[in-house]
């Protein structure tokens, strides 16, 4: 989730900010091996931490894995210890999947918006390496930011994050409810969380955070159109909400009792379609026309997924467009899934091609670095070949593909 201005949910573009990439690591930050993350489990739940980039400068002082994987464990025995309710819900979606709570410091990136806070997310795509016989993985990633959050907070995100957005995608909610009845459900979790651990909800940040929920001076807020709802539908529910510690319950069986209704009615299954018709226009705009960043950041975020249905064929096509219009990390994130055949056919040849053109065009800082994966990715060719290849990158112009 993000801490951030009350507006109207955002759709595919603006949301691909959230996909945080190492500059040169050969993969995106939000899909990890299991094998490289050390970590505890606790209450079934895994807990882990990502190295830090060493490449990167980074906006705050790092927390280490280890005091952040503990601090972690601290967030869950307060939930459990606090809020047997809420404990139930966890325990409920252990059941169905694996969980994990993943500190990754390398999230956000530099490239993003700052001018929130991002503190956590649900990804359930994360990891790369899965068994084939694995329980379903239900990660949750906790940023840089978010692990420097208060005790009580860092838990309320986490209740908001898995026992909302994790358990609404178990529900295959993701794909038939709208955004915002979504969100709406999972503040109302973190609300219901800050009132079990005690919070004095008179501060100025409790009172901002029913902000975000409620809305205010005109802007739409998470649950505006469900409160609208009852105060047209069920007038005298409306106190169930407008008191100090709402009555999150039964305000979550009244959301239920909405949503059914969008369905009966169609308004939501209306409004699903023209977010898909959207999105699809925005796609297909930004393939005519989109600048090499934005396609290399919607592609990555269309291989990934970050709560939306992956599309790894089109963000591939994206990616391979931003790499020809000269996009560095475009270039050598297809070396890199070329080489590895993650998410593509392995093919040595388009490696070595693209890691060579963003060798050539490569500035100072990263120069060293991608001609070293250059030497490494050479050794898979033979003698005629790379002479071939070296020829084509030598004549290489913006705007062209690999041609083989």
């Amino acid at each position: 989730m993000d801490k951030k201005p009350v507006t109207d949910v955002p759709f595919l573009l603006e949301i691909s900010v959230l996909i945080c990439i190492f500059l040169f690591s050969g993969s995106p930050v939000l899909s990890m091996k299991l094998s490289d993350l050390p970590g505890i489990e606790f209450k079934g739940i895994k807990i882990q931490a990502a190295e830090p980039n060493p490449e990167r400068d980074f906006d705050v002082e790092i927390v280490d894995g280890d005091t952040a994987v503990k601090k972690i464990k601290q967030s869950i025995e307060l939930i459990y210890k606090k809020s047997p309710d809420l404990a139930r819900i966890i325990d409920t979606i252990r059941q169905q999947g694996e969980v994990y709570i993943v500190y990754n410091p390398n999230y956000p990136t530099r490239e993003q918006d700052f001018s929130m806070v991002r503190v956590a997310l649900f990804l359930p795509f994360y990891f790369s390496d899965l068994p084939r016989n694995a329980k379903r993985p239900l990660p949750i990633i906790v940023s840089r930011h978010g692990i420097k959050w208060p005790m009580e907070e860092l838990a309320a995100i986490i209740v908001h994050e898995l026992a909302g957005h994790g358990n609404q995608y178990l529900k295959g909610m993701t794909d038939t409810v709208r955004s915002r009845e979504l969100e709406c459900d999972a503040w109302l979790l973190e609300e219901h969380a800050y009132q079990q651990f005690g919070l004095d909800k008179s501060t100025k940040k409790m009172i901002d955070f029913r902000k975000q929920i409620s809305g205010y001076k005109g802007r739409s807020g998470h649950c505006t159109a469900f409160l609208n709802y009852l105060r047209k539908s069920h007038p005298d529910k409306m106190a169930l909400y407008e008191r100090l510690n709402p009555d999150v319950p039964e305000l979550r069986r009244l959301l239920s009792k909405f949503i059914s209704h969008l369905h009966k009615s169609g308004a939501n299954k209306k409004a699903l379609k023209a977010k898909a018709e959207f999105i699809e226009s925005r796609l297909a705009r930004l393939e005519e026309s989109g600048s090499p960043k934005k396609l290399f950041s919607t592609g990555i975020y269309l291989i990934e997924g970050a709560g939306y249905k992956q599309n790894p064929d089109r963000g591939i096509r994206l990616i391979q467009k931003a790499a020809a219009l000269n996009h560095l990390k475009a270039q050598y994130y297809l070396a890199m899934i070329y080489s590895s055949g993650k998410g593509v056919a392995r093919d040595n040849s388009k490696a070595y091609f693209w890691v060579s053109v963003a060798a050539k065009h490569a500035d100072p800082e990263h120069r060293e670095s991608i001609r070293a994966k250059q030497s490494q990715l050479a050794k898979n060719l033979n003698r005629a070949t790379r002479i071939s290849i070296d020829k084509k990158v030598k004549k290489w112009k913006k705007g062209q593909q690999y041609d083989s």
